[in-house]
């Protein structure tokens, strides 16, 4: 295949954004490094804090913060495990995997920042996706950035380890890249100030929430697989989750629930509900939100949980995104100005303090721990669709993302192969054994929880 033949050159975009960075043992350390030489120099340009005292704070913040956000990761993660769900109960085999695949209408989709290291992140993952499943499935995998298309080394290089099945495209303003003509750069300027977060992240956010299905390089796709540069899988895939999803019936399948930090969500909630008050008709009535999204607690009741699909792994159809409900939902948000005032989008792995923000550790933190616009989808497809749509795949997949753990399945399970990781039927971290984390409810289409 020609060097050429999988790049599509479909316009120009200057704009930057950040997604998601690997965090190897050595990112963690050149990132605390970074932090401490980011509050030392703050300290001493201000003469107002001891430096001392300054990294003492920091250092005890860090292991109370990062203690807690592990914790509060371990259960939202088992929270999504399900035991003897109705929705995801197999009535057929036929999806196992041939010596020549089962491909349905589907593509792969990544997003690639331009200020990504192709090396370390996307290039691992696209091996590693080759040799879990897709030399079976044989899925094209889109690779979509926004600036400039990489060089020829580097096309060459996505060309080799993908068996040719890549195609880079750009991603363009008419494309949905950028803001809405309605909102201010001083707006903006002020939200990225007092939060951080670049435009361009943000641009990422809007793109992901309104316009990615209806790309070019993925307009004729009926189902989108869409992942994340640096993620993992550790089980070879017997099954074709696409196919299996369409002899289900079902059209969004997920693979880790976490939780959100409402800072980044300021008015998402109120403004949903606006909507849902505005058009009860789109409104569905067996939906997934009060299992899903809803505080049983008294004094909370009713309120967001702030949990939300983990969505770098999200497989969906396309009916989803062009349905009148969901393109009507998204109209409302986008005339709100929320993604670009606000932050809507973005699951959070690390809660700031307050004092800490803004600073040269949010510029850090927003090049190595972005993901995208969970949020949105979440309240989206819990609200407007049925709950027999989603498609639970947490126990079978052996996908991993960063610092979460994930549920290393049993190879004898239905559609997995040979897995890399430890324990077998039980939780891991980068693959090795860990103590179970404490048991949660799960939902269920019904409403109830049921154990993990």
């Amino acid at each position: 295949m020609g060097l050429q033949t999988g790049i599509s050159r479909l316009g120009t975009s200057t704009s930057t954004y950040s997604t998601h960075y690997y965090l190897t043992p050595k990112r963690q350390v050149i990132l605390a490094v970074l932090v401490l030489i980011a509050v030392a120099t703050l300290s001493i340009s201000r003469r107002s804090i001891p430096l001392s005292s300054t990294v003492d704070a920091v250092s005890q913040w860090a292991t109370t913060n990062l203690k807690h956000q592990q914790h509060q990761l371990e259960d939202s993660t088992l929270s999504n495990l399900q035991s003897n769900s109705p929705l995801d109960t197999l009535t057929s085999t036929n999806n196992h995997l041939t010596k020549q695949g089962a491909a349905q209408n589907a593509t792969l989709l990544i997003l690639v920042s331009p200020h990504t290291d192709i090396q370390l992140t996307l290039l691992p993952t696209l091996r590693n996706i080759e040799e879990k499943f897709n030399n079976k499935l044989k899925y094209p995998i889109q690779l979509l950035v926004d600036g400039s298309l990489p060089g020829d080394d580097v096309l060459r290089e996505t060309e080799i380890a993908t068996d040719g099945r890549a195609r880079w495209s750009l991603i363009t303003k008419e494309q949905g890249w950028g803001p809405p003509s309605h909102i201010t750069q001083t707006g903006i300027d002020e939200s990225i100030g007092e939060l951080g977060f670049s435009l361009g992240y943000r641009n990422m956010c809007r793109f992901y929430s309104g316009f990615f299905w209806d790309h070019p390089a993925v307009r004729g796709y009926e189902y989108i697989w869409r992942l994340d540069t640096g993620v993992r899988f550790w089980c070879e895939l017997d099954f074709d989750p696409i196919a299996e999803m369409n002899s289900l019936g079902k059209k969004y399948a997920y693979s880790i629930l976490s939780t959100e930090g409402s800072k980044w969500t300021t008015n998402l909630w109120e403004t949903t509900h606006e909507f849902l008050n505005d058009h009860p008709e789109w409104r569905e009535e067996e939906n997934m939100a009060a299992a899903m999204l809803e505080e049983r607690r008294k004094e909370k009741e009713g309120e967001w949980n702030m949990r939300i699909v983990y969505n770098n792994f999200e497989i969906s159809h396309r009916s989803i995104w062009e349905s009148p409900r969901y393109l009507s939902y998204f109209k409302h948000l986008d005339s709100q100005g929320g993604i670009y005032y606000d932050r809507w989008g973005r699951p959070s792995l690390f809660l700031l303090p307050d004092h800490l923000k803004p600073t040269f550790l949010t510029t850090i933190l927003s090049l190595v721990l972005l993901t995208g616009d969970a949020p949105i989808h979440t309240l989206a497809l819990s609200y407007l669709f049925p709950a027999q749509i989603w498609h639970d795949l947490s126990r079978r997949i052996g996908y991993q993302h960063d610092l979460v753990p994930f549920f290393c399945p049993k190879e004898e399970a239905e559609g997995v192969g040979k897995c890399d990781c430890e324990p077998k039927g039980g939780w891991s971290v980068n693959g090795k054994s860990r103590p179970r984390p404490v048991r949660v409810g799960r939902p269920t289409a019904h409403g109830r929880a049921v154990s993990a």
